[in-house]
């Protein structure tokens, strides 16, 4: 009898942590779908790189979404193309930092190119990642979460302060 009340208690405490990371992932998406149709300013511009030596040409369309003097947004769409054996080969690819109160909540990853694609959603709460989901699924998902998320922390953080005095303007 105590051995299942252990376990019944077990899982719901299980049960009990999934639905409040669920609750939270819900919360962000919510915040993103919102950012992407509130129709907030939009900054755009784009860079184009060229390196011959490597025949490599890289051509980076960036979208930032400012709203109230914060940013909402920063996006970034390379698009690849690199001679081989002098065919050339194209890839896409797009990360997305969303913030919220200058706090990285969401980045969504993704690459695409004629053999493989994949996307990585990655949820954020108080400069930690707690969730990662790949597309197609991929073992290891938690190593790379506790791996890469701090770095797209550091990358967001990087990039507030840089655009902060943009902001001020």
């Amino acid at each position: 009898m105590i051995k299942e009340l252990f376990l019944a208690a077990c899982m719901l405490i299980t049960l009990s942590v999934f639905s409040q990371d669920s609750l939270k992932i819900a919360r962000i998406d919510s915040l993103v779908n919102y950012y992407n149709n509130a129709g907030f300013k939009a900054e755009r511009d784009s860079v184009i790189n060229t390196m011959p030596e490597v025949k490599i040409s890289t051509r980076t369309y960036l979208t930032v979404l400012i709203h109230d003097g914060a940013i909402k947004k920063y996006e970034s769409r390379p698009t690849i193309t690199r001679e081989n054996n002098g065919v050339p080969e194209t890839a896409t690819g797009y990360n997305i930092f969303y913030f919220e109160k200058d706090k990285l909540i969401k980045v969504e990853e993704g690459m695409n190119d004629l053999k493989q694609s994949f996307s990585i959603d990655w949820y954020f709460e108080n400069d930690a990642a707690f969730f990662c989901k790949t597309i197609p699924e991929k073992e290891g998902a938690l190593d790379k979460l506790q791996e890469r998320g701090p770095l797209l922390v550091q990358m967001a953080n990087a990039m507030l302060e840089k655009m902060a005095p943009l902001l001020r303007k």
